[in-house]
């Protein structure tokens, strides 16, 4: 089947990432005593690198899941730094596809084969598996729904740690629920603003799950779960608001405005988001620490531009409708991207596929990072 649109009927104020199919945490053996740590990374780039997606896994909706988790700094190093204790080896079992397994455990070494691996891009196929143990509704060899699936690793990997460790702060990296954004809201507040303050619309367009799903506690990335209307007229009426969404969704974001618990000048900008293309198909758009906005489509990482206008007008050409957009605070971002040093843009982070369009700077296999088209900053970091 093919990926689904999220149903406006079902935004409610409130809405939990997960849903009833998650089973009350990870197939566990137990702690094993004396198991080693985490160990402490001392840097926390992200590597650039593509997802596989072989026929017939449908793994298009997790690999974009698992590229926020190597693109969000605060939940990266969240996950290479958790505190965590589990009965499990890494040994890829389970029959038919689905076994027992951590998922933070998994999760965590795709993040670290991002940095240190060689290979052009990166095998999802033990987390599907995992995933799959966990929760009832991610089968193998089906379509299943991005922002849901984000949801259920969230859920599972933070009570792998809350069991040992319930102060970690990886438990404060996000909110225990998205804030539900109506796309359509979003943009009629922006025609009665003058001019548009992007804080005010994001408030305006989810202030019910603001009021609600705010955390007591002062998370490092806050995420939007945008709520598309269905077009009944054709491609240009969705194009006209794609354009114009995707004009103003750039921070940053005065923080005061969608959160009860911040003082000061507190701010946060976006760092990426999943988006649904309407060929039923997940892709996901994420800043990297060049600078560099770049876009994923499983084995595929092409590199956009530096400048905001060059990434809206290409989302909008491709009609990539954002579903799930991460605003992460701009003084964690700046002190983790360096912490990184500027490794993430090492040469064999680099990878893709074919290039498609020859106006887009685009990594091949094989080759050292090239430039990006003049007046857009190169690929990488010197």
């Amino acid at each position: 089947g093919g990926a689904r649109m999220p149903d406006p009927g079902h935004a409610l104020p409130y809405i939990p990432w997960t849903d009833s199919n998650v089973r009350n945490g990870p197939p566990r053996v137990g702690p094993v005593p004396g198991a080693p740590q985490a160990p402490r990374v001392a840097g926390y780039s992200s590597g650039v690198k593509g997802m596989d997606n072989s026929a017939a896994s449908f793994h298009c909706f997790l690999n974009v899941c698992l590229q926020g988790c190597l693109h969000l700094g605060s939940l990266r190093r969240g996950v290479l730094e958790a505190g965590h204790r589990c009965g499990f080896t890494r040994s890829g079992g389970g029959a038919a596809g689905v076994g027992g397994g951590c998922l933070l455990c998994e999760v965590r070494y795709v993040v670290l084969s991002a940095q240190r691996t060689p290979s052009p891009y990166l095998q999802p196929d033990l987390v599907r598996r995992v995933l799959c143990g966990v929760s009832h509704g991610f089968r193998p060899g089906e379509m299943h729904d991005a922002v849901e699936a984000f949801g259920v690793i969230l859920k599972v990997i933070f009570q792998c740690v809350a069991e040992t460790h319930p102060g970690d702060p990886l438990l404060r990296v996000l909110p225990e629920a998205p804030y539900y954004l109506h796309a359509s809201e979003f943009l009629a507040a922006a025609d009665r603003a003058s001019p548009p303050d992007l804080a005010s619309l994001l408030r305006a367009a989810a202030e019910l799950s603001i009021a609600q799903a705010s955390p007591a506690y002062f998370p490092s990335v806050f995420p939007f779960h945008v709520i598309w209307r269905r077009y009944q007229s054709g491609a240009a009426e969705l194009t006209a608001d794609l354009s114009k969404f995707a004009a103003l969704i750039d921070g940053p974001v005065a923080l005061h405005a969608i959160h009860p618990h911040t003082t000061g000048a507190l701010t946060a900008s976006l760092r990426g988001f999943l988006a649904y293309y309407t060929g039923l198909h997940y892709t996901a758009f994420f800043k990297l620490q060049s600078g560099m906005w770049a876009h994923f489509d499983d084995r595929r990482v092409t590199c956009i531009s530096r400048e905001w206008g060059d990434v809206a007008r290409y989302l909008t050409a491709g009609k990539h409708l954002p579903v799930l957009m991460f605003y992460e605070r701009d003084d964690v971002a700046d002190a983790i991207d360096g912490a990184a040093g500027g490794a993430e843009d090492a040469d064999e982070g680099w990878t893709t596929v074919e290039r498609e369009d020859p106006s887009a700077p685009m990594i091949g296999e094989g080759q050292g990072p090239v430039a990006a088209p003049e007046g857009h900053g190169q690929c990488v970091i010197s």
